[in-house]
């Protein structure tokens, strides 16, 4: 296997942790969130490897009417949860606020569904003045992880670390020089990216289950 290639979730956590382990003593890390679904096989892998306590980051697309894959903003978790919309997007496509307001609803009770699967009725872990290292299985559109990011700095993280196995070039270096973390950690930037999928061996879907058995 090239190793432009992981085999599944757990290698490129495994890989991940071993690069953070070369920066540990300046990252000091203290907390692993990550992104659900398809971060938390990575993201536990990485906890699990550097001995650190783990949670997940609850984040759902708003996604434009006719795509849902493309994102008009994101929501993430809270009480109540956050909304982060791109105007600029919303503008382009002539998107209603009465469709982001529906859009905005559907995704909080999906949000809601999947915070009482995962955590059973418990707490979300405290980020404030917590040294935070945000995984994914990967970055696409960004739109995800930086609705995520721009949530962290506002409950108080003490330093953001974002770290992923793959994502584009060009958003890893908008992110830094947006300096919308406090350090990046991107195990490949290649210039032919398509989709994160592309650069595994396996990606299959994470389910809810998955989520559930690893927070156990």
């Amino acid at each position: 296997m090239s190793d432009l290639f992981f085999e599944d979730r757990i290698d490129s956590g495994k890989r991940l942790a071993d690069e953070l382990k070369k920066k540990v003593s300046t990252l000091k890390p203290t907390l692993v969130l990550a992104l659900a679904k398809g971060g938390v096989i990575t993201g536990q892998k990485v906890a699990e490897e550097m001995k650190l306590p783990w949670d997940v980051l609850l984040v759902r697309k708003l996604g434009a009417p006719f795509n849902k894959e493309l994102a008009v903003g994101a929501l993430v978790e809270g009480n109540p949860p956050k909304v982060f919309l791109n105007d600029k997007m919303i503008q382009i496509l002539k998107v209603s606020s009465e469709y982001v307001a529906s859009e905005t609803k559907e995704q909080t009770a999906e949000i809601l569904r999947r915070e009482k699967i995962y955590r059973n009725g418990k707490p979300r872990k405290n980020i404030h003045g917590e040294s935070v290292v945000l995984i994914d299985d990967g970055i696409a559109t960004g739109a995800s992880v930086r609705a995520a990011l721009v949530s962290l700095r506002a409950e108080k993280a003490s330093k953001i670390i974002l770290a992923v196995p793959v994502a584009p070039p060009e958003l890893i270096e908008e992110i830094t020089q947006n300096k919308e973390v406090d350090e990046v950690v991107c195990l490949i930037c290649p210039k032919d990216f398509r989709a994160v999928g592309q650069f595994y061996r396996d990606f299959r879907q994470v389910t809810d289950q998955q989520v559930s058995d690893l927070m156990k």
